[in-house]
């Protein structure tokens, strides 16, 4: 079900549902029509009300951040009237749930002094919205980011928040907090006025209406928690809307986004639980890992030296293993494609993703920032300032860039990311509203093939990518079974086979187009999956091992076919392709990444998973779990390897928490 329908369905769900409830009632029982109306409109003014609460908080905000409204438009007006509902909706929902209970319990009883509890309960919550509004308007005002979760830690220092502002905000401040949440709570209070309203029938009756409110009840306040019945619950992703962050950010409800940055950081309120070593001993074990002497050189595997500004294109491809692609040590003729575009480029034979997920993926290949095993960068927005994405030194320099998906980028957040890096077009399912769908979104066939024909149209030189679908649980791909090996894993094997033929007719297609012949592909997995050949240990470093191919018309010829066996990640991926080109650009350093043509660059590559790391070199491997603080590997620097991606860990989320 499209999110957009859902979001509709949840507006009107109140409305209608008063009507169907009753007549339903009216027809199963003879109950007082007038009690169950009266209760359902109550639940319905109040819900309305917090909307409009919301309204005036993100007025307010944009009163107060004028600063930012430059490039402000009457469009920019009518769509923060809707964009925002998404994330409102749910937020009010939150806020609902209790009064609609102790709402319905003091109704079953009619218990009139149980019913006044409500207003207290609804007096504190419309009193923390605009507490946290009113700080939100502060930190941005700031900082020019969201409220986060981080305030939590200048909470354990009071006196520096208070210092930090001068007395004559911090008085207007609580002054704003108290007189709108003394007048909005006057004005609910008068609008619902008793939530009891007293009237004889049965325990009988009593009780069948009670069960059915609460379960209709509870089922529209789930479903409006989540965002609709789409399977990726909502995210900030929902509400974002423009190319002017700001605008965004302006969306996003601020109540819910530290409920959810709150949820994302949890377990690192209190600090880095990896931490091993002295912050300093971890970091020179790291930078001793980056660290090239002198040697800042690259061996350049282009078409033409003078093609410093080729076009760049990078498939993101959905769950492959390199354990399916014959070329990287794999299965034979799961993807026969794919190995014979191997003989077209440079297969980097030791590549491993840097996490378990597409929205540790991403980041990993367009910020070249490794995944951190309890949390993604990517679902926190408040930390974007502090990560670079490629397109921004390519846009610096005349690039065009896009990013295209055949399914939903609110999973992971990954839309408020490309949005926030200014993508210049972003494409997803919704866009393509007359494609027809699998369960997840638009098969790759037809999405490779739109996508190749707005290529056409790009200015050049550009920068694209596109990420993959089909090869997603539940591996609906739209063709015969032709593998039939695999056991349990048939359905992905055979995913992976149609994938790769919707890969082949692409590329036959854009070989006969005027750009290939100056454009760079660079094709890479966001994660690995199960396979034949990795189902018994997921935290294995065989597990992570991916396809990672550069390939196109702007490879030089000498280069095509050949093999590199150098050890490296999906993080290496942005500095190799920036050394390509004419691109250096000191404002956005990427240290976390390694130029692969660069012949004094050391060989190795860190990945996370849940609650520990591993550290992989051309001749031993080593993982530390960290909730049995046990170290498991193979060959004889396994310890050290272990050592090394504890101190890598450490450093990663020292960083993380400083963003």
């Amino acid at each position: 079900m499209p999110i957009a329908f859902n979001h509709t369905l949840i507006l009107f769900c109140p409305i209608l549902n008063q009507y169907i409830i009753i007549a339903i009632f009216n027809n199963l029982i003879d109950l007082p029509l007038l009690t169950m109306k009266y209760f359902i409109n109550k639940i319905i003014q109040f819900f309305i009300s917090i909307l409009l609460v919301f309204a005036i908080n993100r007025f307010l905000f944009l009163i107060f951040n004028s600063v930012h409204l430059q490039q402000f438009t009457f469009a920019n007006v009518l769509q923060l009237l809707y964009k925002p509902l998404p994330l409102d909706f749910s937020t009010a929902c939150y806020l609902t749930t209790l009064p609609f209970l102790i709402g319905l319990i003091a109704q079953f009883f009619q218990f009139e002094k149980i019913a006044k509890i409500i207003f207290w309960l609804i007096f504190f919550e419309l009193f923390l919205v605009n507490f946290l509004s009113a700080i939100d308007v502060v930190v941005y005002r700031e900082m020019a980011v969201k409220i986060n979760f981080k305030l939590f830690s200048h909470l354990q220092h009071p006196t520096e928040v208070i210092r930090s502002a001068g007395l004559k905000y911090w008085l207007q401040g609580t002054l704003m907090v108290l007189f709108f949440t003394f007048f909005e709570f006057y004005f609910i209070k008068k609008i619902i006025g008793k939530w009891v309203f007293k009237i004889e029938f049965s325990i009988l009756q009593k009780s069948i209406s009670s069960i059915f409110i609460l379960l209709i009840g509870a089922f529209l306040l789930i479903v409006g928690i989540r965002g609709g019945l789409q399977p990726v619950p909502i995210n900030e992703s929902e509400v974002y809307f423009s190319k002017n962050n700001f605008f965004n950010e302006v969306a996003v409800n601020p109540s819910w986004a530290l409920i959810h940055s709150y949820i994302e950081n949890k377990k690192i309120l209190e600090g880095n639980p990896y931490k091993q070593f002295s912050d300093m001993e971890a970091k020179k074990n790291v930078d001793d890992l980056f660290f090239t002497g002198c040697h800042d050189t690259t061996i350049f595997v282009l078409r033409d030296n003078k093609l410093m500004h080729p076009n760049i294109v990078i498939i993101i491809l959905e769950s492959w293993s390199a354990d399916v692609i014959e070329s990287f040590g794999g299965m034979k003729n799961i993807a026969p494609h794919f190995d014979e575009l191997c003989k077209e480029g440079i297969v980097f034979k030791n590549c491993y993703a840097s996490g378990t997920l597409s929205d540790q993926g991403i980041p990993a290949v367009l910020s070249a920032y490794p995944a951190q095993p309890i949390t993604s960068i990517i679902a926190n927005p408040e930390k974007y300032p502090k990560l670079h994405c490629i397109t921004q030194p390519l846009k610096e320099n005349g690039y065009y860039t896009s990013f295209y998906f055949g399914g939903q980028l609110i999973y992971g957040n990954i839309k408020s990311y490309l949005y926030y890096f200014g993508f210049d077009e972003i494409k997803e399912q919704k866009d393509f509203p007359d494609f027809p769908s699998g369960k997840l979104g638009i098969h790759d066939s037809l999405m490779l093939q739109t996508w190749l024909q707005n290529i056409n149209h790009f200015p050049t030189p550009f920068f694209t990518s596109l990420f993959t679908v089909s090869t997603h649980s539940p591996f609906d791909a739209p063709m015969p079974e032709v593998i039939k090996e695999g056991d349990y894993l048939k359905p992905y094997l055979n995913s992976i086979h149609y994938s790769d033929k919707c890969l082949a007719d692409f590329f036959a297609a854009a070989k006969k187009t005027n750009w290939y012949k100056n454009t760079l592909f660079v094709l890479v997995s966001d994660h690995s999956h199960d396979s034949p050949l990795n189902i018994n240990d997921e935290h294995a470093a065989k597990h992570c091992h991916i396809p990672l191919l550069f390939c196109g018309g702007a490879i030089s010829d000498k280069w095509k076919g050949k093999v590199i066996t150098k050890t490296c990640s999906q993080n290496d991926i942005v500095q190799t392709i920036l050394h390509q080109t004419s691109i250096r650009n000191i404002n956005y350093p990427f240290h976390w990444s390694k130029n692969l043509f660069n012949p004094y660059t050391k060989d190795f590559a860190y990945y996370s998973f849940t609650e520990g790391g591993g550290f992989i070199t051309d001749s031993s491997e080593g993982r530390w779990e960290k909730p049995l603080n046990q170290i498991i590997g193979k060959g004889n620097q396994q310890n050290e390897n272990a050592k090394k991606a504890k101190a890598y860990l450490q450093t990663l989320m020292n960083e993380y928490l400083s963003f």
